[in-house]
């Protein structure tokens, strides 16, 4: 048996998910588990959200079985202060054991797995049965309707802008700034020729106020409807698209990465602290700002 631990906003959970998954895939003889123990108290985000968007197939794994496999964590303040004060079981490994290379032979005997496992290295190897996997609820309603119709009706580029909790914050902000969507959109436009574009954020009227005079000339949806447990639907929709400028977020990322988009712009670098993992697809073109 192996289990992966689950904890995060959604496109972490995506992350962890997309893992577990290329797990079962890659061990079939084992059954793979996830943990959600750690939730309890979690304070950011909206708690697990897995199932309510997929037709999640991996067991929950039992307080019994992670005492076999790790340590039983049923706090998310517990797992914090063990991360840091307990010792890793040899049974366990964490994403930043693997800086570089990854192979799913250096993790055969391994049980429990703990970390983001933020690179594509963790799991492509399996990259069908993680689309699969992460198979949206069909949407009914008419404003996403209306946007999927936008979507397709022509070559669409979708633009993830994050800000709100991004500004001024001292890891993740000041990466994706005015200049790099501004590089991002003449690339898209002036090299592969888009004149449709979608354009997701959290703060839309700072779009509509820094971005138009780029985006003269093209047909442009603004989407602002998609909030709370519906947030999602931002990240279906940008799968939809042919192309796209993501932010440094991992919301966009799994936007991009399901899609069949021939180009995506990415940033060069991820966050303002040294990573371990190049979080980017290998695919994708990065912009240095």
């Amino acid at each position: 048996m192996k289990v992966v631990n689950i904890l995060g906003g959604l496109g972490n959970q995506m992350f962890q998910y997309a893992f577990a998954v290329a797990l079962q895939h890659e061990f079939p003889e084992e059954v793979v588990k996830i943990n959600t123990q750690c939730f309890r108290g979690y304070p950011l985000h909206n708690g697990y959200e897995l199932s309510n968007l997929f037709d999640v197939k991996l067991p929950f794994a039992s307080v019994n079985e992670l005492l076999h496999t790790a340590y039983p964590w049923a706090h998310y303040r517990l797992w914090q202060l063990g991360r840091r004060l307990l010792p890793q079981r040899k049974s366990m490994a964490w994403d930043s054991d693997f800086p570089n290379e990854f192979s799913f032979e250096f993790i055969k005997t391994k049980k429990y797995f703990d970390g983001y496992w933020q690179s594509e290295k963790f799991f492509s190897k399996h990259r069908s049965a993680v689309v699969n996997a992460m198979t949206f609820p069909e949407i009914n309603d008419e404003s996403n309707l209306k946007a999927l119709k936008f979507i397709a009706c022509s070559k669409t580029a979708f633009l993830h802008i994050r800000r709100g909790d991004y500004i001024n914050h001292p890891i993740l902000g000041g990466i994706c700034n005015l200049n790099y969507y501004k590089r991002g959109i003449d690339l898209l436009r002036m090299q592969h020729g888009f004149i449709r574009f979608i354009v997701f954020s959290n703060d839309i009227t700072w779009c509509k106020e820094n971005l138009n005079s780029e985006l003269r000339n093209s047909e442009v949806l603004y989407v602002d409807w998609n909030k709370g447990a519906n947030s999602f639907r931002d990240m279906q929709l940008m799968s939809k698209c042919n192309g796209g400028l993501i932010a440094n977020s991992s919301f966009s990322w799994w936007g991009a990465w399901l899609s069949d988009a021939e180009i995506i712009y990415c940033p060069a670098r991820w966050t303002n602290n040294d990573i371990l993992n190049d979080v980017t697809a290998e695919r994708w073109i990065k912009i240095i700002t």
